[in-house]
């Protein structure tokens, strides 16, 4: 649990004005409550909202402190599909999850990509906003990350706490300067004020918000979010070259875009054939493969591949019994290792035998 003390018993370069103290003021009283408590991040690309996230992580959530590694890993989200997956974790292993993340200070790095501010009932954002409310049951803190919060309006006024809007950063003094509002709710709307104007009950969003000025975040926890992010994009981009080259082998007119030959050559180096991916590769040297082509590569992989096709009466019998069970096609072929398509063929061949037989016995 964080207490009130160590949030205002920080190192001295930690400490940076009126605004950010005030600000973890505000917080610490949240959580002593045994409230959430949600920031949201604004700004232009490249002023310093990553930085400003991270370092208010750092000095929230004494977590971040004493294990910055296990927090960029589990603390960190970079994906819808990784808020999913950690909402299911705290669904389904209440106790455990509980022990886990409750109280803890997470950063959601680009909230609202993608979603358009004239779509704001997208089914997206709809999503994200049922799972703030699991979030919000389990008392974990949110620190979300986004260039525009108009992208996620909804979610800005029902459940932020707070709003900072970054206006830039100065490298020589290694701190992001930016001003920040307080969720204020009336009877008849809710809205962000400049928290000195809250404190006297007047309510003018208009009014420029309160000035704060953040240190950057300490150079091994940006080391180690920088190597979480290089691994997150690197995987995203794997999927895209992936889908790029299946498109290619079904239709080459289905890609979109043309590639000029020194760039189809680097693609060729990026998809080459690597060691884990070959069963044969183990009875090959590490010498050996240094001297392989890229042909020689390729033809080892197809090798690979059309043995993984193969369907062995085995792997028939077990597609059958798992739609038994009643597992979807799609399901079914990644559990025996086939293609949907070839999932659906099976069964289907499997129900025309029983049928063809139910007919003969009929007959007889």
């Amino acid at each position: 649990m964080i207490s009130g003390l160590e949030l205002l018993s920080l190192p001295e370069d930690r400490r940076s004005g009126r605004g950010y103290e005030k600000l973890k003021r505000k917080v610490k009283k949240r959580l002593d409550k045994g409230l959430d408590c949600i920031i949201l991040v604004e700004g232009e690309r490249g002023y310093g909202k990553s930085s400003m996230c991270f370092s208010m992580a750092y000095d929230l959530d004494p977590k971040w402190r004493e294990d910055p590694k296990f927090a960029t890993k589990y603390l960190t989200i970079y994906s819808a599909l990784e808020f999913t997956i950690l909402v299911n974790y705290l669904l389904n292993y209440g106790k455990e999850a509980e022990e886990f993340y409750r109280r803890r200070f997470i950063v959601f790095e680009e909230v609202g990509v993608g979603a358009s501010s004239f779509l704001a009932s997208s089914a997206a954002v709809q999503e994200l906003a049922h799972q703030l409310d699991v979030l919000r049951q389990f008392q974990i803190n949110l620190i979300m990350n986004t260039p525009l919060a108009d992208e996620v309006q909804q979610l800005k006024f029902r459940y932020a706490h707070f709003l900072i809007f970054c206006t830039h950063r100065d490298d020589s003094r290694r701190k992001v300067y930016g001003t920040w509002k307080i969720r204020v709710r009336t009877e008849d709307k809710i809205t962000f004020v400049n928290p000195v104007l809250a404190e006297r009950k007047i309510v003018d969003p208009k009014f420029p918000g309160m000035r704060i000025v953040v240190p950057y975040c300490p150079e091994h926890i940006w080391e180690l979010y920088q190597h979480e992010k290089k691994r997150f994009m690197k995987d995203v981009n794997t999927q895209g070259l992936k889908r790029i080259m299946r498109l290619k082998r079904v239709r080459s007119d289905l890609i979109t875009a043309n590639l000029r030959p020194q760039f189809v050559n680097l693609l060729d180096r990026d998809m080459e054939v690597k060691p884990e991916f070959l069963e044969s590769w183990e009875s090959i040297t590490e010498n050996t493969a240094v001297t392989l082509t890229l042909e020689d590569k390729q033809k080892l992989l197809q090798v690979h591949k059309a043995k993984q096709r193969r369907l062995t009466a085995e792997k028939k019998r077990k597609i059958i019994e798992l739609r038994k069970q009643g597992f979807s096609y799609h399901s079914i072929a990644k559990m025996v290792g086939c293609s949907t398509a070839t999932a659906m063929h099976v069964c289907n061949e499997a129900l025309q035998d029983i049928k063809d037989f139910r007919e003969v016995d009929e007959n007889e």
